[in-house]
């Protein structure tokens, strides 16, 4: 058999024999095994949960009309206990909401926009049948949705802060508040815009609006635009 042919063309970066390596599967569960041997009972216990969410928000916003205070916006977050060892991104997308932020006791922060959890249902239904989709629905060991619930504003305060709740309505506090967002990938540079003499504050934000606009509206080099200024 003939020697194979040189690739000159090709620059590797590392030769050499190496062991193959494997990531670690993840740790047994016993909680999750509870789950697979009683899909019914499991189901049902997330469903209720679900269900008193659903009443909550529907409760607070009734209260809210009949006050006459402004619609808040639909969406809801709540904590979901997991297994260790998951890949957690897909998890929360298999169950349909957004991941906010992992706590160091391994509690999900999470939000969703449908407050009928139509998903999330969805997979509880296919768990309980034994259809395709729904093994997901088994690592799902517990759902803590109560705002005031001790373990997540354990999470969220600093305990300085934690120590001082439950806040009193008479009390004036103030607070550093600290927020992480995703790093961004686009680079939006806006031009500065100066008040003009005998120009009042609502004329100039007008006009500093429609310069950010001009620019907010030119397409970039990949063929996405960028966003509108906030």
């Amino acid at each position: 058999m003939p020697t194979p042919p040189d690739f000159p063309h090709l620059h590797l970066a590392l030769r050499g024999s190496y062991e193959p390596k494997f990531p670690p599967a993840p740790h047994p569960n016993l909680e999750v095994d509870t789950n697979r041997k009683n899909p019914k009972g499991h189901a049902n216990r997330i469903r209720g949960i679900l269900g008193g969410m659903r009443q909550a928000d529907a409760e607070l916003r009734r209260l809210r009309a009949e006050m006459g205070l402004p619609v808040i916006p639909a969406d809801r977050g709540f904590l979901l206990r997991l297994p260790e060892g998951l890949d957690v991104d897909q998890l929360v997308r298999a169950l349909g909401v957004e991941l906010v932020a992992e706590t160091e006791e391994g509690l999900m922060l999470v939000s969703s926009v449908d407050l009928q959890f139509a998903k999330l249902e969805e997979v509880l239904g296919q768990f309980e049948m034994g259809e395709r989709g729904g093994g997901s629905a088994a690592s799902l060991l517990d759902i803590y949705e109560k705002p005031d619930d001790q373990r997540r504003l354990q999470n969220i305060l600093a305990t300085e802060v934690l120590t001082l709740w439950p806040l009193a309505d008479a009390t004036i506090y103030t607070f550093d508040l600290g927020i992480q967002t995703a790093t961004s990938t686009r680079d939006v540079k806006w031009p500065p815009v100066k008040p003009k003499k005998n120009e009042s504050r609502e004329e100039f934000l007008r006009r500093r609006e429609v310069e950010r606009n001009k620019v907010g509206n030119k397409p970039v080099s990949n063929g996405m635009r960028k966003p509108r200024p906030a």
